[in-house]
Parts: C-alpha cells; structure tokens; sequence
C-alpha cells in the first residue's frame, strides 16, 4: 500500500463566509502533501473548484515537504498544514491564503508534535486530536494571531489514524488506531470511540458514541447536520453517518465504489469530495490522484 497521507479542505468564495456553516468549502477544496511510493515528500499544493468539477490546478508548495499530516484545518482566510512525518514526528505549522494561490509560510510550531490525528475548525482556533500512537493531546491554534498551540485538554483513548469532522460547536475525533489499552476493551488495535471537544470550552474530549466498523485510517468529511466517515485499512468500503445533535452511534448508508484509506477529503455545503489512496501514488501535472484502479477525485452526495 502507498505510504500516503495527505491533507484536503474546502473553502468558500472569494475570502468571505460560505453559504452554510464557516467550515463547509463553496468555491475550492485544497489537497497537499504526501509522497510517492519510495520516493521524496511531495511539496505540492493543488486546488480544484467545487462548481465545476474540473481537474485539480497548482497553486504552490508547503515550506517542508511531509506525510501523515492528518486531517486539514482552515480559517476564514486561510488553510493551514499542521504536523506531520519525515523521518519523525513533525511539530511545524504553516499556512497559505485563499484569496491569492501561492507558497505557504511558517506561523509557529505545535506544543507536542503530531502526526495523523485529526483535524476540525472553529471560527477562531484549529483543533488537533490526538495523533502518533500514543498522544492524546487536544492542541488549539489562534488563527487571529501566528502563534505557537497550545495544549487545551484531552482525549479520553490515544491514539492516531481518526477522521476529523466539525460541526459549529463541537469537534469529532472519529475512530482510528492506538497501541495503547483501548477504553471499550483489549489492548492495541483500532479505535470505535466517537470523541468530541466543545470548541467554547479549554477541557477535555468527551467519549459519546461508536462507529460501525472497527477500521484504522478512516477519511472523513463534514455535513451541517452530520460526520461523515469513508473506507479504511483492510480492504474498507463502509460510509458511515454520525448525527452531531443527538450523538448516536455511527450508521452505515452506503459504500465506496472501491476499497480505501489514508486518502484526503474537503466538504462543501452539498458534497464529500474524496482523493482515494490505491496501490500507487502518482504525482500529475494538475492533480495529485491515485494510479493503478482510480484516477480520480470523487464526489459523495451528503444526504
């Protein structure tokens, strides 16, 4: 399996708010980083519109090429790259404007470095839940300021490899892997908890609900109403749907066309837009896309 782990966000039109909640994309979903099989990290930048459909552009590169970032965070201004692996793990923040494609710079750096964890925006902090096997930071950046994070609380199971979803209120850690005791029972393995931080408050992550299905390197991506929950390591084709208002366990409501894990994936108000991982990575031209059984960006109808 390739040994990618990129970041993916949406955005919404021309640096102002988009037409649903702040963190829902309208105009653009953004895909960054990883690497080619045996090959360096890729430092890449791309763009594709969310209302046309079309092939991803270049708009630039990261400062320092890295893998397993994670689930991506934004601004109403900005997208931002946190974390990450090289040969260890990454503590670098940086950060890139929507409103004119170009390089990102350096803000400051992680108060614990992080790989793989997930990822979820407020309209004043990005959030980072956990990440590398035994971590069980919840760490916040001030978007208003380039400053260093801060660590703010906890989650209740360590652990990396969850998919990150927001809602206006709450954070969501959903799934993932640890090597550490597992709060609902056993020892190492993957992760079923639903974990989810209240953005007003600088406390720890509550326990409140479970996934349908036991998988590691889930991709997931947001609703106004719903997380969404895609694939994952083992041959996942599972989409689960966890409601935020009553925080119920995870349903399955449909499938992938294919098996996938540690892919990206951005939101917009309408649509889950997945870059899939298969057997090999190829570094295109105008899109950072999957080689051997997909080519493509695909889209999931949020119902």
């Amino acid at each position: 399996m390739a040994n990618f782990y990129g970041s993916y966000i949406g955005f919404g039109a021309g640096g102002a708010a988009a037409a649903g909640p702040f963190f829902l994309g309208e105009s653009f979903g953004y895909i960054y980083g990883g690497t080619n099989t045996g090959a360096a990290m890729i430092l890449t930048m791309e763009k594709h519109s969310m209302t046309a459909d079309t092939n991803a552009t270049t708009i630039g590169d990261m400062l320092v090429g890295r893998l397993y970032m994670g689930s991506a965070n934004r601004s109403e201004t900005h997208g931002y790259t946190v974390g990450g692996y090289i040969s260890g793990l990454q503590n670098t923040i940086e950060k890139w404007q929507f409103s004119t494609d170009g390089n990102s710079t350096d803000v400051d750096d992680l108060a614990a470095a992080s790989t793989a964890h997930a990822g979820s925006s407020s309209e004043t902090h990005c959030y980072i839940m956990g990440g590398g096997t035994a971590l069980n930071h919840i760490q916040r950046i001030a978007t208003a300021s380039d400053v260093a994070a801060t660590d703010v609380g906890d989650c209740p199971q360590q652990g990396t490899q969850g998919g990150g979803a927001s809602s206006e209120t709450h954070g969501y850690k959903l799934g993932g892997w640890t090597s550490y005791t597992n709060i609902h029972g056993g020892g190492a393995g993957t992760v079923i908890c639903i974990q989810k931080v209240l953005f007003a408050a600088t406390a720890t992550a509550a326990d409140v609900a479970h996934i349908s299905d036991s998988r590691s390197s889930r991709i997931a991506s947001s609703s106004e109403t719903h997380g969404y929950l895609y694939g994952g390591e083992g041959g996942g084709t599972v989409i689960d749907k966890h409601e935020f208002a009553t925080d119920n366990d995870s349903t399955t409501v449909g499938t992938c066309t294919s098996t996938n894990a540690k892919g990206a994936c951005a939101s917009s108000a309408a649509n889950g837009y997945l870059d899939l991982e298969q057997q090999a990575i190829l570094q295109l031209t105008n899109v950072l896309m999957y080689q051997m059984a997909i080519l493509r960006i695909l889209r999931i109808l949020l119902l």
